[in-house]
């Protein structure tokens, strides 16, 4: 069994985690410590070599920095349904939406949607760019994008191939879809359920 453990300053540096598992040809234990690096632990178990990830019991008994607890991994993540054909979906913000993860996650279960949603946290990073971060995650891919915060609604509008009239009209985009074309496109949606409606539509 292969092991490869790193602390992730930046969200960018999960990619590292992504490569490691294209490059593992036998099991493989590869995550990201870290509060940026949370999504590695979850996004492991989409991978044909992934061995394990590791979770705590509880909060109190975390042992790492960016640890989810079981109770997170099974009921937020719903882990045991990850695969790699599991769609990937990124809340992109400055801080976590936990409340958002565990009703789109719920939503994937309940249609039986293949997919999960993680958080790629921005942080209070000042230089952290949403065009850069959606970019680079073409490389993953992740499928649709969640955007919270002004300035990242309106920095991620130069990673994008097309935006919808209303994405137009407001200048700036809360949602973003993977079309089957690997196209990027920006919308401007009023609720979480019309941002998971343009997810589905894709």
């Amino acid at each position: 069994v292969v092991k490869v453990v790193g602390t992730a300053g930046r969200v960018e540096e999960c990619l590292e985690i992504v490569r490691a598992f294209r490059r593992a040809s036998k099991p493989t234990i590869a995550i990201a410590m870290g509060r940026a690096g949370l999504l590695t632990r979850v996004l492991a178990l989409r991978e044909q070599e992934c061995f394990l990830t590791y979770a705590a019991l509880g909060e109190a008994s975390a042992t790492a920095p960016g640890q989810l607890t079981v109770d997170e991994m099974l009921h937020t993540y719903a882990a045991r349904r990850l695969r790699p054909t599991t769609r990937v979906y990124g809340l992109l913000g400055r801080h976590s939406e936990p409340d958002r993860l565990a009703e789109y996650n719920a939503w994937f279960v309940a249609d039986g949607w293949d997919g999960v949603t993680v958080p790629f946290d921005a942080g209070a990073d000042a230089d952290a760019d949403a065009s850069t971060i959606v970019g680079a995650f073409r490389e993953l891919p992740v499928s649709g994008w969640h955007i919270h915060g002004a300035d990242l609604q309106t920095g991620v509008l130069s990673a994008l191939d097309d935006l919808s009239a209303s994405a137009e009209s407001h200048a700036r985009a809360n949602a973003v879809v993977r079309r089957a074309d690997d196209s990027l496109v920006g919308h401007w949606v009023e609720s979480p359920r019309e941002q998971y409606a343009v997810w589905r539509s894709a």
